[in-house]
């Protein structure tokens, strides 16, 4: 009895999975997770997600057959990666490889054990996490899992794109961690980019206030800028050296007018509103044209101010009184 005791302890040695302990037939292939190019405001603070939470696809992960009541386990670890902090929400966030950007990982399982299952997500708060199942012998257990990421600011962010191994899933071949150890699938971060904009906003709203003008001051002339209907405000970033900023303004061009840098009043065309006349932003002196991207400027860096003034426009050749209010939105870009 001794002599085939020992034999059998040689056979679970040189076959892990396949002596007494869940069978394991199928082992899935490593994951991989996209993550698409990610803009991140200069001046985040540290701490902050900054991006949604990103999901790999949900696949068949492990698939082991029990030979009794020995039960199985499986979850995720992660990569090695150094610890950051946690969230709030009990999620640990690891620093990648990019400087002061750091994740955190968790999964979907859609698992089945026999006639039992659960649906669920799980986040690390340790460095390693596991569910465990009993068994009947020769039911099935099937993990189906779905890797899913969450990038956060750890620092000063280097622009760049996150490499290498993230997390693992993992497996044993009895419940909580007992018998042999499957082999790692791993999750790995597919492609993307991380981007800190070159610039911070520090007038995040511009408002300008041309106040009452005379029809008296308008003309019969398309094209009239009527006196005292202008107002500059000034654009306040704080740059990085060499930041190349460009601009885009974006809203409603005034209908039928062939000027495509005049925005359409607010309810143009209704009751209370003004006729005949629409507005201009400028950035030094010339007209931004609606939707179109120009380059403004390249900065030396530190503290910026950009004039940008705001005027009425006669867009028909009379005038009539109401309100003349518009709005439009700015869109900074910075190479």
């Amino acid at each position: 009895m001794s002599i085939i005791r020992c034999l059998f302890i040689l056979a679970g040695i040189l076959f892990p999975l396949y002596g007494y302990g869940c069978d394991y037939t199928y082992i899935g292939a490593p994951y991989s997770i996209n993550y698409g190019n990610i803009i991140v405001q200069r001046d985040l603070p540290v701490g902050q997600a900054i991006s949604n939470e990103i999901y790999g696809s949900l696949a068949l992960t492990y698939s082991c057959t029990p030979t009794g009541n020995e039960g199985s386990t499986a979850g995720m670890k992660s990569g090695g990666l150094a610890y950051a902090f946690t969230t709030a929400n009990g999620r640990r966030v690891y620093q990648t490889g990019l400087p002061g950007v750091g994740i955190s990982v968790g999964y979907y399982e859609k698992t089945t054990a026999g006639s039992a299952s659960f649906n669920g997500t799980t986040w690390l708060g340790a460095d390693l996490f596991s569910a465990s199942w009993s068994s009947n012998a020769n039911e099935v257990h099937a993990s189906n899992f779905q890797p899913i990421i969450q990038f956060w600011k750890t620092g000063d962010i280097t622009s760049g794109s996150v490499n290498g191994l993230l997390a693992s899933f993992v497996a044993w071949t009895e419940q909580y961690r007992g018998g042999t150890a499957a082999p790692d699938v791993p999750v790995y971060a597919g492609t993307g980019s991380i981007t800190q904009v070159a610039c911070a906003i520090t007038t995040p709203n511009l408002v300008f206030l041309l106040g009452d003008v005379p029809v008296s001051r308008f003309g019969d002339t398309v094209g009239t800028l009527p006196e005292g209907g202008q107002n500059t405000q000034n654009l306040g970033l704080n740059c990085d050296a060499g930041a190349k900023i460009n601009v885009t303004l974006n809203g409603i061009q005034y209908p039928g007018l062939s000027n495509n840098s005049v925005l359409a009043l607010t309810g143009q065309g209704s009751a209370g509103v003004a006729d005949g006349v629409g507005i201009q932003l400028l950035y030094n002196g010339e007209p931004l044209v609606l939707n179109s991207t120009i380059a403004l400027k390249q900065t030396s860096g530190g503290q910026e101010s950009m004039p940008i003034a705001a005027r009425y426009y006669q867009t028909k050749t009379s005038v009539s009184t109401g309100t003349a209010n518009a709005s439009a939105t700015l869109i900074l870009t910075y190479q």
